[in-house]
């Protein structure tokens, strides 16, 4: 089980940390209104929606992401691997609750279309890996081999 919450925590930190900020936070978007953005239907509303109030943080094949303010972000799901994604994620902070091993999750959509998380950043030494997660580094490594 442990393995398993690993490996999921590793990707999803992957998934995170893959694009950085190429411009400083917003700490809050004065135009972006949650409850208008609940009520569209489609991906691409929802999409073209955030890039209209927020600043656009990454994209990969199932899902766009976008700096809702300094500690969030809003997971825009493109398709079905992306609502199964934000689904998986919310899972597993579910099953781990608040305790900092995975990202928080503040608010998302039953069917899985979007999550809003708390905004990640890289570690920067084995040592904060430790801090975070209770695990060495390279008893982590051998956990996943």
């Amino acid at each position: 089980m442990i393995q398993k919450l690993i490996k999921e925590y590793t990707k999803l930190l992957v998934e995170k940390n893959r694009s950085g900020l190429s411009k400083s936070l917003r700490w809050e978007s004065p135009t972006f209104d949650l409850k208008e953005f609940k009520a569209l239907k489609s991906s691409e509303e929802m999409i073209d929606y955030a890039s209209n109030y927020l600043e656009f943080l990454g994209e990969g094949r199932a899902r766009s992401v976008f700096v809702l303010n300094s500690k969030k972000v809003l997971k825009i799901a493109m398709n079905k691997n992306g609502i199964a994604q934000n689904s998986k994620e919310f899972i597993v902070y579910s099953g781990v609750g608040d305790t900092g091993i995975v990202t928080k999750i503040y608010d998302s959509d039953m069917m899985g279309r979007w999550i809003i998380a708390e905004l990640a950043r890289p570690l920067t030494s084995r040592k904060e890996f430790k801090e975070s997660t209770g695990l060495d580094w390279d008893e982590f490594a051998e956990l996943l081999s």
